[in-house]
């Protein structure tokens, strides 16, 4: 009887492992930044599911904006088992390597099978206070030799918008790389750059006072700041500047029955639990909403659209 007894309990404890579904999320940024809060995030949430049984592995590969994670999960060769996937979370700034840049395969778009869209980015630019400007139109009455600017890479949104922006002033704009917004809002402070172009999520150092920002790089404004500071109303001539999505995604590699039931979980999660969009929330992204989410593939799709166009206008550096 005590056999009996220990083998079905061994039977039940073998069954429970086996539909655990171990989930490897490569994180396209550095520990600590946007995109590595949101995992961190997204696992706790998914391995706390009463429902749900996830064993969640963050990995990231931080390099050139999305490059080098990206370049990492297209090529990883590990062979999968039944109960085990990896998926991608990053920005669909992975365009611009694609088609800009030519640092990843040109096949990237369609190897990359979007799962669900998380959020998006509103971004803003920051400036040291004791700079005498309020806004992006000023710029050139500083009669500088160059205005500096930050972004996490040369392959980011920010860095595109910063080129179409550069086009509508006067005064040359040189880009210094950082390896982070943190990193980058410190050389402001100590006054060795000009600008900051942040995703969003240090507008209290705006509010704070530390810094002050000069655009906000959206039709929608956020409410601490004046409807003057938006981007279309700072600039003569249109920008294509709605472009910021953070993405989940997985690949052929995976089980499609198993990255399929992972996509309607995450899908749930990211348009239907409270406690996730509160912490998203709080990380300042604009939330997606249900039906944003359900159309994820239309969203992939567009900014598939939206970055081909761009690259027949602007030639950005390898």
């Amino acid at each position: 009887m005590k056999f009996l007894v220990f083998f079905v309990a061994a039977l039940l404890s073998f069954n429970i492992q086996a539909t655990t579904t171990k989930l490897s999320l490569v994180v396209g940024g550095p520990p600590g930044g946007a995109l590595d809060n949101i995992a961190r995030i997204m696992k706790t949430q998914l391995e706390s599911q009463p429902d749900l049984r996830y064993q969640v592995e963050v990995l990231n590969r931080p390099g050139n904006g999305p490059v080098a994670a990206a370049n990492f999960f297209l090529t990883n060769k590990n062979n999968t088992q039944d109960n085990e996937i990896q998926i991608l979370l990053t920005v669909s700034s992975v365009l611009i390597p694609v088609y800009m840049q030519n640092l990843l395969p040109p096949d990237t778009d369609q190897k990359l099978q979007p799962l669900t869209v998380v959020g998006k980015m509103r971004p803003l630019i920051h400036a040291n206070p004791a700079l005498p400007i309020n806004s992006l139109k000023d710029l050139d009455s500083l009669g500088k030799t160059h205005i500096s600017f930050t972004t996490p890479g040369s392959s980011t949104t920010m860095f595109l918008i910063a080129s179409q922006i550069e086009k509508q002033i006067k005064t040359p704009m040189v880009h210094v790389p950082v390896s982070s917004i943190p990193n980058a809002l410190n050389m402001l402070l100590g006054n060795h750059v000009d600008l900051v172009f942040d995703v969003g999520q240090y507008y209290e150092m705006a509010t704070g006072g530390k810094t002050k920002i000069v655009s906000v790089i959206s039709d929608k404004n956020w409410t601490e700041f004046s409807d003057n500071l938006l981007l279309p109303k700072q600039l003569p001539n249109k920008i294509e500047h709605d472009l910021s999505y953070y993405i989940i995604f997985g690949s052929a590699r995976n089980n499609p029955a198993l990255q399929q039931k992972v996509s309607q979980d995450l899908k749930n999660i990211t348009a239907t639990n409270p406690q996730f969009r509160q912490l998203l929330k709080n990380l300042h992204l604009e939330l997606p909403t249900k039906q944003d989410v359900d159309n994820t593939d239309k969203t992939w799709a567009e900014s598939i659209k939206r970055f081909k166009k761009l690259s027949t206008e602007i030639k950005l550096p390898n």
